[in-house]
């Protein structure tokens, strides 16, 4: 084998160190998704030549980044931590820990992989223990409670002066209204977040919490520049002071808010079944669980739904038994943190998962500033509760149905003195005959009667409830009426109290940028009236009810439509619309004949970006514009559908009212439609380019872009690192 001679050998110092060490600082990446790029560059630098080897190990920001996955978690790994801190020195940290486990695993030994990887855990947080003061970057994304809980106490033991960026992350959000989805243990897993001025962290500026119980009612966190908190389980959601206590702390400083579904959401029955039947169905109340008389939420039996062992009921009362110092026993026994995966309550499709997350946003729901304290006070009905809270029809029904039978039971008696009189007078067996015969026909002449007069009410019911029908249908088509009765549900639902513990309202002079999602409109309209955002640009709604319930147009029960009309009040309650550059909308379904979609792109003159998905088919545009030359140009928007020729149909048919009346289709520069299905019929002569030139046709769109996409494979977005997977839209933030 020949040689291959270099003619012009690099010299051996040909790079100064400081070159050479800034050269590897721009190797190391940040991006969490490269974790193991990122985790095994400064080992690849360090393995090129001794020079190399003799730089890198030298280059402490080199080695002051972290990646940790499940996979890293072995001994020789383990060490490698050890390895980095020490050659990190006193440079500030950045770590990441992404502990989720492989699908594929079962479930046996998904639960040694777990033990092992928690061991694995205590070990890497003991040797950070000493430099959690160096700590600036710190994120936790987890499929368990248990590592979670164990990061939560090692910061309450050691100070973090450092800190600026904490991210914590509970993959499992899917969940976030079953009851059962809980920790072992309510109480030690609430643990206190102490990040303000005088807690352990006075620096933090960053803090988002995505599916992390903590105790609120002894959090100190202040001078936050972005908070974002969402799918919360309903026992562990902050009370409406302590929430507004949170935005209140950091209001000269946040620019950034995202709340999706923080305030607590209760099923619950009314004792009293009068009441029950002139309440309204779909009302939304907000309740103080701790002093209201009637009423009380009810906690549902839903043992049959686990998909797991353990009793969340005991569980939840049990608080002797975190007395310990040493929490690694009531870690190490988190039972619930495994889902089963055996064939059971919950298949693949999640149906009964929609069936039970949909039934605790639906019904009688209210929200209150009870927190997680609201299931101390559930209490299941007893027999006679249970009788009188059923609706007064199904008892009416049953009292006919009794009186029925007592009527066919006296039938059956006379039928059997009859024939033993029949039996015993022989003698007089004609004239019993001829009297049997004449009472039959009498009754029959009766029956018959009675039966005329049955025909007779149900024929008059039938054209009544035609005549209904007919006046619904009326009152469907005819705009006034339609108006009138939002007006009336809106008056309704203004009349009920959103706020009986804590009247402030909270001003935040800084924000830019507000991200809300709900699993009732009843908490967007109370997060509406309690905060000011005077400098608002980018506003994200998302639904997130209608994620994982029906998506029809039809029957909304969450009185979107009138949430809505909160946004758009011109007073000093409702936000700047007029001053918005971006709005995402996300699930907005309503049920209204008015075009709201319309009027609140009427209200946002000044909007460039607009981020549609699975919405109303109002929101999809073309929108005419009723501005004039006042009117800002759409310089983007954004549509994503699951079919694309039903989406292009509606703009077309959209276009088409618009073009013969004197307002002109407000400009877009460019339209990116991502679908799933090109049709959803499967006709194959239509493709993507046909839509694409129906859409040009309209002349909706200086350019269109249109771009297939795989559907939602989960039931709710699943938070990844910073962004929520799905949600991620064309302007590169997120939602």
């Amino acid at each position: 084998m020949s040689s291959i001679a270099i003619p012009h050998p690099p010299p051996a110092g040909l790079f100064h160190i400081d070159i050479l060490q800034l050269i590897f600082d721009f190797c190391i990446d940040d991006d969490f998704n490269n974790a193991v790029d990122a985790h095994m560059a400064p080992i690849r630098l360090s393995h090129v030549c001794r020079r190399w080897h003799f730089v890198a190990s030298r280059t402490a920001n080199l080695w002051a980044r972290l990646f940790l996955t499940v996979d890293f978690f072995s001994i020789r790994r383990v060490e490698r931590v050890a390895t980095h801190l020490e050659r990190a020195g006193a440079n500030p940290l950045t770590i990441h820990l992404y502990l989720h486990f492989p699908h594929q695993l079962s479930l046996e030994r998904e639960g040694r992989v777990h033990a092992l990887t928690l061991d694995k855990m205590y070990d890497t947080l003991e040797m950070l223990q000493s430099h959690m003061g160096n700590i600036r970057y710190l994120s936790l994304s987890s499929d368990t409670w248990s590592p979670i809980g164990a990061l939560l106490q090692a910061m309450m033991d050691a100070p973090m002066p450092r800190l600026q960026h904490l991210n914590i992350q509970r993959r499992n959000t899917r969940f976030p209204l079953i009851s059962g989805f809980l920790p072992n243990s309510s109480t030690a897993w609430a643990r206190p977040l102490l990040l303000g001025a005088e807690g352990g962290a006075p620096a933090c500026r960053s803090l988002s919490l995505l599916g992390t119980h903590v105790d609120w009612s002894a959090c100190t966190v202040s001078h936050l520049e972005r908070l974002e908190l969402g799918f919360l389980s309903n026992e562990f959601k902050p009370k409406a002071s302590e929430l507004l206590n949170l935005l209140d702390n950091s209001k000269n400083t946040l620019e950034v808010v995202s709340l999706y579904g923080v305030l607590v959401l209760e099923e619950f029955e009314w004792e009293n079944a009068p009441e029950a039947a002139g309440a309204e169905e779909n009302d939304a109340q907000v309740t103080n669980t701790a002093t209201e008389a009637q009423g009380q939420p009810v906690e549902e039996d839903n043992e049959d739904d686990m998909f797991y062992d353990g009793d969340v009921s005991e569980s939840n009362s049990d608080s002797e038994a975190e007395t310990d110092d040493d929490d690694r026993d009531i870690y190490g026994h988190d039972d619930l943190d495994f889902i089963d995966r055996k064939p059971g309550p919950y298949p693949s499709g999640g149906q009964n998962l929609v069936n039970e997350v949909t039934g605790a946003s639906t019904s009688n729901a209210s929200f209150s500033d009870s927190g997680y304290e609201s299931v101390q006070v559930a209490a299941s009905l007893g027999p006679d509760t249970r009788e009188d809270a059923r609706p007064p029809n199904e008892q009416a029904d049953e009292g006919d149905g009794e009186s029925e039978r007592e009527a066919g039971e006296e039938a059956d008696d006379e039928g059997d003195m009859n024939e033993d009189e029949d039996e015993d007078e022989d003698e007089d067996e004609d004239e019993d005959e001829d009297e049997d015969e004449g009472e039959d026909e009498d009754e029959d002449a009766d029956n018959h009667e009675d039966h005329n007069d049955d025909e007779s009410e149900n024929e008059d019911e039938e054209e009544e409830s035609e005549d209904e029908e007919e006046e619904d249908e009326g009152e469907l088509l005819d705009p006034a009426l339609m108006e009138q009765q939002e007006n009336e549900d809106e008056t309704h639902l203004a009349a009920v109290n959103t706020d009986v513990v804590d009247p402030r309202i909270v001003e935040l002079p800084e924000a830019e940028e507000l991200r809300l999602g709900f699993y009732h409109a009843q908490e967007l309209i109370y997060i509406l009236r309690h905060i000011r955002v005077p400098s608002l640009k980018r506003l994200h709604l998302c639904n997130l009810q209608n994620l994982v319930g029906s998506r029809g147009d039809d029957g909304d029960p969450q009185f979107v439509n009138i949430a809505l009309r909160e946004l758009m009040r011109e007073d000093d309650r409702s936000l700047p619309l007029y001053q918005l550059e971006e709005l995402t909308l996300r699930g907005i379904h309503y049920n209204s004949q008015q075009s709201l979609a319309q009027r609140l792109v009427d209200e946002c003159c000044s909007l460039k970006k607009l981020s549609i998905d699975d919405c109303h088919f109002a929101f999809l545009g073309p929108f005419q514009n009723n501005a004039g030359p006042l009117r800002e140009d759409l310089e983007c928007v954004r549509l994503r559908t699951d079919d694309l020729a039903s989406l292009v149909r509606d703009m077309v048919l959209r276009a088409a009212a618009i073009r013969p009346s004197d307002h002109q289709c407000i400009r877009t520069h460019t339209l990116i439609i991502e679908y799933v299905f090109v049709n959803g019929n499967r006709n194959g002569e239509q493709n993507s380019e046909y839509f694409q030139s129906r859409l040009a046709q309209e002349g909706v769109a200086d350019n269109i872009v249109l771009r297939q996409v795989p559907p939602m494979a989960c039931l709710l977005p699943v938070p990844v690192h910073e962004k929520l997977e799905g949600w991620v839209d064309e302007f590169g933030t997120g939602f």
